[in-house]
């Protein structure tokens, strides 16, 4: 066992612990209660149709690169008799249990390719970033994709070790299959892998890396071809080509490109992003060059997602975001006086959050004119944001319960209305579980749904408009009758001037 191998191992399990430690300190205290992200509800109620025999699995939200997160959410429902009032906390407790799994996996794996020193600052760097936090506190397949993925990579055998090598290799696979099942976009981590293997200390074979890789690929398209029926996965790249690009028209680009650099600097936060584009400049040698190349080549897939308008890169892009962060964590690594620096500036970046409202408005960002927190961009700090989306939370429980109370005898029909309508249609099928739902008009960004109660005279629908269409053209257009009663969700009157 070679020296650099043994330091490796020596102070392992200390720095794991506080690391993990860490972690769930600053995310099970948050972790959202019930239905507080759409992402939740979407999963949720996706899980509850397909069991249910009302949907194919392949038409359920993001099933062409998550089918792999319905299953396993299957399997466990099956086992523990889960039910949908249950699911969101359930949900929220995955992505919670991933985001600690994938701390300790991108730990492992960074003190390979570099050493603790710079594998602990980044590790700390990544928890305390808005985008990251964030998704562990409600359910959603990005982090869990993510966590599968980076401990696939942590278990690589070194090239330098024969013991137990088909064994991880094994566990590589299965690992690495799996994570494309939950989440195919981690896909994007492969540049760091590649990185990992040209200038990786404890790096793996190439070719046994690449084949492992080319395997895991192959396994995720025949899996796919059985479960599914389809064997194309393009993610959320493809899904999102036709509705989100429009190359015929430059200062489009121009501006969507404009507002997806502000969100995913918000994410990072601004500070932060600063000053590890200053040490990314700064650093200097052979390791300074390698770190330089690693983040441009780590940060490259985000090209392709940039010129994509409604659609939430800093969520989508986050297997990107450790490289961003490189940086500063190999500058700050040089030295542990450095340390004091890169605690103030952690610490500045978060209050400095507070001050980004006026800026995001000026950039436009929030052209939208809704003023909506939402995950994908902080307003104020991830705090005082997470409050913001737990009260929006309550008071949409608190509005959908008044109406089911009111209106839920089924004497006449009701529509509503607004971006968090499926809070309503879940505590509606939480309430009368025989409820048999379906999709009558769909186009990106707007669903009409329906649901038809046992013993009620009129149905339910449910409309999640664009804020940029008119509710009663789409209405009229499925043929909803004009005088079903029109209920707006409390956000969507403040949206629309209501």
């Amino acid at each position: 066992m070679t020296d650099f191998t043994s330091q490796r191992r020596a102070g392992l399990p200390k720095l794991l612990l506080i690391l993990l430690g860490l972690d769930a300190l600053l995310t099970w205290p948050f972790l959202f209660q019930g239905p507080a992200e759409m992402d939740t509800l979407r999963y949720a109620l996706g899980l509850h149709r397909w069991v249910g025999g009302q949907e194919a699995l392949s038409t359920l939200f993001n099933a062409e690169m998550s089918f792999g997160y319905y299953l396993g959410l299957n399997i466990w429902q099956r086992a523990f008799d889960s039910t949908l009032a249950s699911l969101p906390d359930l949900l929220n407790r995955v992505s919670a249990l991933s985001g600690i799994l994938c701390v300790g996996a991108f730990f492992m794996w960074w003190r390979r390719w570099w050493d603790e020193r710079v594998a602990f600052r980044l590790t700390l760097l990544l928890i305390a970033t808005p985008a990251f936090w964030s998704l562990q506190l409600y359910g959603n397949t990005n982090v869990a994709g993510l966590a599968l993925a980076a401990l696939a990579v942590s278990l690589l055998p070194s090239a330098e070790v024969d013991r137990g090598r088909a064994v991880r290799w094994l566990a590589v696979w299965v690992l690495g299959t799996a994570a494309l099942t939950v989440r195919t976009d981690v896909l994007m981590i492969a540049p760091a892998v590649l990185a990992y293997l040209v200038w990786g200390r404890d790096r793996p074979s190439a070719k046994s890396t690449v084949v492992a890789g080319a395997g895991c690929v192959l396994t995720f398209f025949l899996l796919r071809l059985f479960v599914l029926d389809s064997p194309s996965g393009g993610g959320a790249f493809l899904r999102h080509w036709d509705s989100n690009l429009s190359l015929s028209d430059p200062a489009w680009i121009g501006r969507t490109v404009s507002l997806n650099v502000v969100s995913l600097v918000t994410e990072s936060p601004p500070l932060t992003l600063l000053v590890s584009g200053l040490c990314f400049l700064a650093i200097r040698g052979r390791d300074g060059r390698s770190v330089r190349w690693t983040t441009l080549l780590w940060l490259s897939p985000a090209l392709l997602f940039l010129a994509f308008t409604r659609v939430h890169v800093a969520r989508i892009l986050i297997p990107l975001l450790p490289a961003a962060l490189l940086p500063l964590a190999y500058w700050a690594s040089l030295s542990r006086r450095r340390d004091l620096l890169l605690a103030i500036v952690v610490v500045l970046s978060h209050v400095s959050m507070m001050f980004l409202p006026g800026l995001e408005k000026r950039l436009g960002r929030a052209s939208a004119g809704t003023g909506r927190v939402s995950h994908y961009l902080s307003h104020q700090g991830m705090f005082r944001d997470h409050l913001a989306i737990q009260n929006d939370t309550t008071e949409l429980i608190e509005d959908g319960t008044a109406l089911l109370r009111e209106e839920g005898d089924g004497r006449r029909a009701v529509v509503v209305i607004g971006g968090d309508v499926l809070i309503y249609e879940y505590l509606l099928l939480v309430a009368h579980p025989g409820t048999m739902t379906e999709s009558i008009s769909q186009s990106y960004g707007v669903q009409l749904r329906t649901a038809n109660v046992p013993g009620w005279d009129h149905p339910w629908y449910f409309l999640y408009p664009r804020w940029d269409r008119d509710p009663e053209e789409i209405l009229g257009s499925a043929g909803v009758p004009a005088e079903t009663l029109r209920h707006f969700t409390p956000w969507e009157k403040r949206a629309r001037g209501l």
